[in-house]
């Protein structure tokens, strides 16, 4: 849509940041900064941010999430010693491009849902992890998306029961935390459960999409002692009343946890963790590093004013206009021009019919705060490049985007009841569209105060 050109100017310019955070951190541009790797006489030393990982052939690979493909990548170029075998997992049309030779098999499977494939890969990874002897070398490159690029559900739970729990979990509201407690009690790898499938010494390599970098909720903690419970799990199920949401063999697979009679998962204690190694290499502070770089790269003075959110959607949007209201009332340490950022995750209780994530959804909010404010302009971006289940990583909005849906006949309120900011945006023309990035660290807004 036409658009004034001062407005265009910091659309342009926000977009410009927003790209060049994304390009700084994907994977092929972010681990050559953190790993280093050297040869000796028995195979080579590894350096992850100062800490030294002896490493020797036979050296295998398993890298699973939407940013496994460009992590493969940079590890392939960086490590002095090939693998001999591996297997790469990540989202569909994630992995286009790349290719690793015959010794690594690629396989794509379904996200924000698993699907068919992402239950195949599974059984691959299985397979691939029962192979490997207690003298070899495993890396495991793990970043978000895993949980459902990776499906693995326990006996007598089937691919419908699976799709069924995580629809019903991400439509209640619940937050990370409280979706991988369920999905850890009812898959074999997730939760620790990988290590009990492979007698090699692990190094795990991690980009955390979590506030808070929990290890054990990155990919649902595949490799890192789990600190849920059956019994967490049924407290998420009671939370927010999915008693008749969930598939009965999850319930009973859950409610027989809790009457002990199955297994936990691995805790602390479980000697299995002493052959792994788990380290963080990237997180949501780290995207927000990155941002406020390439802001004030742009002479922007630039605040950070958090990295760790965890609120709504609507909280957030709210925290948001006020904090831009207090920049605009000269009540702010900053002047502008200027530039914030916020990074973490937010959370929304989805209840219409129409498409979106968490991004859109914000966007969305703002444009209603945001009506007839000149010179400010917000972007909010899922760092993996999709946001939720659509094709865009984000959204612009102005204080031109209520008038501007307006002439086009589009009432916000009524995208926003049905949950359907990614055809509100679509019409809009203001849709972030970038592709698989490489990388997935939560989200992250950037706000351009001009005047």
């Amino acid at each position: 849509m036409d658009m004034p050109n001062g407005t265009r100017s910091i659309v342009e310019m926000l977009q410009s940041i927003a790209l060049t955070t994304l390009d700084a951190v994907n994977s092929t541009n972010l681990l050559p900064d953190i790993v280093s790797a050297r040869k000796n006489k028995t195979g080579a030393v590894m350096d992850v941010k100062g800490r030294q990982y002896p490493i020797h052939p036979p050296l295998h690979l398993l890298a699973v999430g939407k940013a496994a493909g460009a992590m493969s990548a940079a590890m392939i170029d960086l490590l002095p010693i090939p693998f001999a075998s591996g297997l790469v997992i990540s989202k569909h049309h994630h992995l286009r491009g790349y290719d690793f030779g015959e010794s690594i098999t690629m396989m794509e499977g379904g996200h924000p849902i698993s699907d068919m494939a992402s239950v195949q890969a599974g059984e691959a990874a299985i397979t691939f992890l029962e192979s490997l002897e207690e003298e070899f070398n495993l890396i495991m490159l793990i970043s978000g998306g895993g949980s459902a690029l990776l499906s693995t559900p326990c006996d007598g739970i089937n691919l419908k029961d699976m799709q069924t729990t995580s629809k019903a979990l991400v439509r209640s509201g619940a937050d990370i935390l409280e979706i991988n407690a369920v999905r850890k009690h009812i898959e074999k790898l997730k939760g620790g459960q990988l290590l009990r499938h492979t007698k090699a010494r692990v190094v795990a390599l991690m980009l955390s999409d979590v506030v808070g970098d929990h290890m054990d909720t990155i990919a649902s903690g595949l490799t890192v002692p789990d600190s849920t419970t059956f019994w967490d799990a049924g407290r998420v199920v009671a939370k927010y009343g999915l008693q008749d949401a969930l598939p009965k063999p999850v319930l009973e697979r859950i409610q027989a946890g809790m009457d002990g009679l199955l297994a936990e998962t691995p805790k602390e204690n479980d000697p299995i963790f002493e052959r792994a190694e788990n380290i963080i290499v990237g997180s949501p502070s780290v995207a927000a590093d990155y941002a406020k770089k390439a802001a004030e790269e742009k002479s922007y003075p630039c605040a950070l004013v958090d990295d760790q959110i965890t609120a709504s959607v609507q909280e957030t949007a709210e925290r948001v206009f006020e904090s831009i209201q207090t920049v605009r009332r000269r009540s702010h340490p900053l002047a502008a021009p200027c530039c914030l950022i916020l990074a973490g995750e937010m959370t929304v209780q989805v209840n219409g019919p129409g498409l979106g994530g968490r991004n859109l959804h914000f966007a969305l909010e703002m444009v209603e705060k945001l009506r007839g404010i000149a010179c400010v302009a917000v972007v909010s971006v899922a760092t993996d490049g999709s946001d939720g289940p659509t094709d865009a990583a984000g959204a612009v909005v102005t204080g031109d985007s209520y008038r501007e849906a307006a002439d086009a006949g589009l009432d916000p309120q009524i995208y926003v009841r049905d949950f359907d900011s990614y055809h509100f945006f679509d019409v809009m023309g203001s849709l972030l569209r970038v592709g698989p990035t490489g990388t997935n660290l939560c989200d992250v807004i950037i706000v351009l105060i001009d005047a």
